[in-house]
């Protein structure tokens, strides 16, 4: 039989076991990771973006726990789903924001407080509670957190010893900017305390980095504030790292 023959009789079987070990091996390096999913919002709407988020990393392989406010609304995700009754009222609805009408700036210090109590009130919930008590440091490889001012809950990295990613559902504040190391680029990018759209005359870039000023010196120091209080009470430094360094393991 001549060379050529050969060559010829086994490149069929060559090419289908190539084929074979393509189709196969893609599947054998991917590992499914271990998901947290935190959503501690009281809004739905904002609940809705972030088991999304979950239930698309949950249809890759992955393996996902989502602790949220509310019911599942996606109740065919393939993630395990922990519900949270709703603590408090809507932050949007606070009694100081509703009957003390003021410019958004001005009553962002309520705003704040009324996050921060309500999500230190879910935190103290039964089930989390539970939950932690339950879960310790390596059982997660991954916190997906669903951010709505409430810093000091970015604790539950520590508490699992896991990065974080945040998941955030309007364009970036200068808080979400900050965790990821993103530039907020205030010369053109209108900032969401402004009100203000592209594209931006003169004096709309002035007012634009007025606003942020006052974003970055004191409304994220209100944040900060509050962020360190209740990290402080529920993450006690005998046990856990310092907020600032928790922020930094944000993705």
């Amino acid at each position: 039989m001549s060379r050529r023959a050969k060559y010829t009789n086994w490149l069929p079987a060559a090419l289908t076991a190539l084929s074979c070990v393509l189709s196969v091996h893609p599947m054998a390096c991917v590992e499914a990771a271990r998901i947290l999913g935190f959503f501690a919002s009281p809004s739905k709407s904002h609940i809705i973006v972030h088991c999304s988020v979950a239930d698309a990393l949950a249809q890759a392989g992955h393996d996902v726990t989502v602790i949220a406010s509310g019911p599942n609304v996606r109740q065919q995700a393939k993630y395990k789903y922990i519900e949270l009754e709703i603590m408090g009222d809507h932050p949007l609805m606070s009694s100081d924001i509703v009957d003390k009408p003021k410019p958004f700036w001005r009553r962002f210090g309520s705003f704040l407080a009324v996050i921060n109590r309500n999500a230190n009130e879910t935190h103290h919930n039964p089930r989390v509670q539970q939950f932690l008590r339950q879960h310790h440091a390596g059982d997660f490889d991954l916190l997906l957190f669903g951010y709505f001012m409430n810093d000091f809950q970015l604790g539950l990295a520590a508490h699992f010893r896991c990065p974080i990613v945040v998941s955030f559902m309007i364009q970036p504040i200068y808080a979400v900017n900050k965790f990821v190391g993103n530039p907020s680029e205030t010369a053109y990018v209108p900032g969401i305390f402004g009100y203000l759209v592209q594209p931006m005359k003169f004096l709309e870039r002035v007012k634009n980095m007025i606003v942020a000023m006052i974003e970055e010196i004191v409304i994220q120091k209100m944040q900060d504030y509050h962020g360190s209080k209740y990290y402080n009470y529920n993450f006690p430094s005998d046990r856990y790292p310092p907020l600032d360094e928790v922020r930094k393991n944000v993705s």
